[in-house]
């Protein structure tokens, strides 16, 4: 089984408080539900798995990705104080699904759990990990490599009220296309000033018995 153990972006810490993420000076990694948040000013994006007798750093289509075996999670001085309970689902942008999917096979044994299929004029591929899933687009131009994050709430309602009362430009909560129970907002990044497209979605109900 696979896990994302951590994500690296290139933002400005400051911008991530206002979404929950308290920021201490000496401090630029947040824990969620197991999954590590850096967050750093320079350096280089990227991610790592957890794998079960795997342990090796190589780069997927431009990513730089770490790939080690299940241990305890990684220290984060700062805990994540706001409404972030998970990772829904992480975005990827890549100019050739056939080869993002070939990296994933060879590195993580992975194959994607649905596509290459269309919604929207867009190709793309799906992973379901254990504790998320990877949403894989093609595109022709652009910034390619990890281009954004969804993370859950208990209550996305809330969620969007407590951020905006920090002083950060919310959109409007809105059902989710893809399950109409779920709540969902964004972050307006080209607003607030953060490089990386953010979301929140109310957590997934539990499926009632029979």
């Amino acid at each position: 089984m696979v896990s994302l153990a951590s994500l690296t972006f290139i933002d400005k810490k400051p911008l991530w408080d206002k979404i929950g993420f308290s920021t201490v000076e000496q401090s630029d990694a947040y824990s969620v539900r197991g999954t590590t948040i850096f967050i750093t000013e320079s350096g280089t994006q990227g991610w790592g798995f957890t794998k079960e007798g795997c342990d090796k750093e190589v780069t997927i289509c431009g990513i730089k990705t770490a790939v080690k075996p299940p241990s305890a999670p990684v220290s984060a001085s700062t805990g994540c104080s706001g409404p972030a309970s998970g990772i829904d689902h992480v975005v990827v942008h890549t100019t050739s699904l056939a080869d993002f999917k070939e990296g994933f096979r060879e590195h993580l044994g992975v194959l994607p759990r649905r596509g290459p299929v269309t919604i929207k004029g867009r190709n793309m591929l799906f992973y379901l990990l254990t504790n998320t899933v990877l949403e894989v687009v093609e595109i022709k131009s652009g910034h390619t490599g990890i281009w954004g994050v969804t993370f859950t709430s208990k209550n996305a309602t809330e969620a969007r009220k407590y951020i905006h009362e920090r002083g950060c430009s919310v959109s409007p909560a809105r059902v989710s296309y893809q399950n109409k129970e779920r709540f969902i907002f964004t972050i307006r990044e080209h607003v607030n000033g953060m490089k990386t497209p953010v979301a929140f979605i109310d957590e997934r109900k539990p499926r009632s018995k029979m």
